[in-house]
């Protein structure tokens, strides 16, 4: 949401953020960010993490198209309106309102929740300021809303920045390399110069004949990116001295997952009693909710699925588990994040399922 202060004559400026929109958004990390113009035109930005941990449930919308703004060629595409929440059961349902069309979201083990809207329906949208709202119910059955303002702004020149990375999230492996920042434009003439600005520094591009745009930055460019959200934005001036501009969040997230393997069978030593039952593995891990561990044993593989609170847990059949033979052998884990960092593990299993051979008839012991 965005709120408005002025300025007073000895430059300290304040606001109040109303009750209902903090309780709204429940507990998580949230960042502040203000902007402030002069008389002269000049801008300046300041930004402030903060975290709610008060135990309410809620919900957040992510922002959308980028920047919270749809220009001319984003309205013809489909828009994705995503978010968090706390509070609420996996599973269950939000429903997210706009221009008076309803469309539903599954809530996942982690909290987050997307829902699609269609070319047809978002080419819909009216010019000017639009309201996004999702609501939904917490465990304890309690409503649970909140509401967000976009503008739709249909000027004739625009400028748009395609998906980075393919999922807007820049992982280890993708930020040891280039990067390729590309988008299209519309109602700019081939040859006039795109400006871009990411990772600190301004990068240089023209619009092609079709109207598209591309830019490498070099991966020495952004190794400096520390983890977390960054932007890209974008401008360009037609020949007629029109001009547009364009945003795109990105989160840099370059932390493998951390994953562990719990002792197995009590003392990771399978005997025949243990390995003629189903054989248990479980383990925790940071990754989030729902992402899958792979795990083998004895060539095969088997998989189980993250749970909200890091836990997983996958079950060996006792049919597998009564083909293994005596000897040592390797338990190996693995598993990715959403941004696709991994990380694995291993722990040795010793399987002793052969019984000792019975003394010879007549054989005794002295001490």
């Amino acid at each position: 949401k965005t709120y408005h202060a002025e300025v007073q004559n000895d430059l300290p400026w304040s606001l109040t953020v109303p009750a209902a929109d903090l309780a709204a958004m429940g507990d998580g990390a949230l960042t502040v960010s203000a902007t402030v113009t002069n008389l002269s035109g000049n801008t300046g930005s300041g930004e402030r993490d903060i975290a709610i941990d008060a135990a309410i449930p809620g919900l957040r919308i992510d922002t959308i198209a980028g920047d919270d703004i749809v220009n001319s060629i984003e309205i013809n595409q489909n828009q994705i309106i995503s978010g968090t929440s706390t509070g609420i059961a996996e599973g269950s349902t939000v429903i997210v309102t706009v221009n008076g069309v309803e469309y539903r979201a599954n809530v996942s083990a982690s909290g987050s929740w997307s829902a699609a809207i269609p070319a047809a329906d978002v080419a819909n949208w009216p010019a000017g300021e639009l309201n996004i709202s999702v609501t939904g119910s917490s465990t304890s059955g309690n409503s649970v809303s909140i509401a967000n303002n976009i503008t739709v702004d249909l000027s004739s020149v625009a400028i748009a920045i395609d998906t980075i990375a393919l999922d807007n999230i820049l992982n280890a492996a993708e930020k040891a390399a280039d990067v390729t920042l590309s988008g299209t434009t519309q109602n700019v003439e081939a040859g006039q110069q795109v400006t871009v600005n990411f990772a600190g520094g301004t990068y240089q591009t023209t619009v092609q004949a079709d109207g598209s745009w591309s830019v490498t930055v070099a991966a020495a460019d952004i190794r400096n990116l520390k983890d977390g959200d960054t932007n890209v934005s974008v401008s360009v001036t037609n020949v007629a001295g029109n001009n547009a501009s364009a945003a795109q969040e990105l989160t840099v997230d370059t932390a493998a997952p951390t994953l562990s393997l719990n002792v197995i069978a009590g003392d990771n030593v399978l005997n025949s009693a243990e390995a003629g039952a189903d054989v248990v593995l479980s383990g925790t891990t940071n990754a989030e909710a729902g992402q899958q561990v792979t795990i083998t044993l004895n060539g095969k593989t088997y998989t189980a699925d993250v749970a909200a609170d890091g836990t997983w847990r996958t079950t060996v059949p006792a049919a597998d588990a009564g083909a293994i033979t005596d000897g040592t052998y390797t338990v190996s884990a693995s598993v990715s994040d959403i941004a696709g960092n991994s990380t694995r593990t291993d722990s040795a299993l010793l399987v002793d399922v052969t019984a000792p051979e019975p003394l010879p008839a007549g054989h005794a012991f002295w001490q």
